[in-house]
């Protein structure tokens, strides 16, 4: 049976690279029985600014403080949210995987798909106080970061320029769509595609490369995330220093444990993000762990 996938596109330029990724993902995922919907942000002057004006019949004192996160979670709850976040929502809802395709702009993702991220994914809705990471709202359904860079792939190593490209995605990947319960494989990089050095054919063979990797998309594992049960309290007296995490509880985590031998976890940490002082798991936040 078929699945069904959304794809948020964040790009400007029908002639891009990036609208020829889009186009082929589409050809790709239709022509195996797959519903697709696409969300083109610049073609439908999506507005990426948060605001009062997020809330339909908004009645909150202006002269008041006015607690977006709050505020769209209550509205959600009412079913008084605007119009263009309810479409998108109702998108969401409906996707198995999500893709998003896109330009990396100063090593993040473009501001219109930033505020996509701030204005979709509503509090109550994608997540809650106890809702998050593993136990996320969205879990269950499958994303994928698929984009360009306007540098070549060494600017993005761990010696080049713009640093590790780990590290970059790591606020993204774990911090946005992890945050929300999404299951996050590995992302889709096209590195320098616009550069003069870059000939046709190898344009070509990234668009086939990308159409033959969704059609066995469905079986890939996600890439490694902590769970909360390995977080403790900080201070049991004081809940608003928060949580870190419970290195004995470590060693209940299967996955961690199984692709990692015991010489690697005493040289780097579980993640990039909880590293324990220790060094980075090589390349985590670009393909699934595997066997050491």
């Amino acid at each position: 049976m078929g699945k069904k996938v959304l794809i948020v596109y964040a790009h400007p330029e029908k002639k891009s690279f990036n609208s020829a990724l889009l186009n082929s993902a589409v050809t790709s995922l239709t022509s195996q029985g797959h519903q697709v919907r696409v969300s083109d942000l610049y073609a439908e002057g999506f507005n990426p600014i948060i605001g009062r004006e997020d809330i339909k019949d908004n009645n909150a004192d202006p002269g008041e403080h006015f607690d977006y996160c709050e505020m769209t979670g209550q509205a959600w709850s009412d079913g008084r949210l605007s119009d263009d976040i309810q479409e998108e929502l109702a998108k969401l809802s409906w996707a198995d995987l999500v893709i998003f395709q896109f330009p990396m702009q100063w090593s993040s993702v473009p501001a219109i798909l930033k505020g996509w991220f701030d204005r979709v994914l509503v509090m109550r809705y994608a997540f809650t106080e106890t809702n998050m990471f593993d136990a996320g709202n969205m879990k269950g359904k499958k994303v994928v970061l698929s984009f360009t860079t306007g540098v070549p792939e060494s600017f993005y190593k761990e010696t080049g320029p713009h640093g590790d490209m780990n590290v970059v995605l790591w606020s993204i990947q774990n911090n946005v769509l992890r945050f929300v319960g999404f299951d996050v494989l590995a992302p889709n990089i096209i590195y320098g595609p616009g550069l003069p050095n870059t000939n046709h054919e190898a344009r070509v063979q990234h668009l086939r490369d990308w159409e033959e990797r969704l059609k066995k998309i469905w079986d890939e594992e996600p890439l490694f995330f902590l769970p909360l049960s390995v977080y403790k309290p900080v201070d049991e007296m004081d809940p608003v220093k928060g949580v870190e995490v419970d290195e004995d509880k470590l060693d209940d985590v299967q996955v961690f444990n199984s692709n990692r031998s015991k010489i690697s976890r005493r040289l780097s940490g579980p993640t990039i993000g909880q590293h324990l002082g220790l060094g980075f798991p090589k390349d985590s936040m670009i393909m699934p762990t595997k066997n050491e």
